[in-house]
């Protein structure tokens, strides 16, 4: 787990606690629907980067592996 997502995790959970504190289970699920929103929004940009970086070839082992191919044997 990256260390962002366990900084949102550990958002997600301090939110639901305080509102379920503050007011009951339905600003709890309130929140918990807030951020199950957030997070399909964060996977999904996630997720879009990633097939962007795969169209374009920007991954980091790409120029390592053009630099060092006539090494290689291949």
């Amino acid at each position: 787990m990256k260390r962002i997502d366990f900084l949102y995790a550990l958002l997600a959970c301090s939110i639901m606690i305080c509102a379920y504190a503050n007011g009951g289970e339905i600003y709890a699920f309130s929140a918990s629907l807030t951020m199950i929103i957030f997070y399909a929004l964060l996977a999904w940009a996630q997720f879009e980067e990633n097939r962007l970086l795969r169209i374009s070839g920007n991954f980091a082992g790409d120029e390592f592996n053009e630099k060092y191919k006539d090494l290689s044997g291949t």
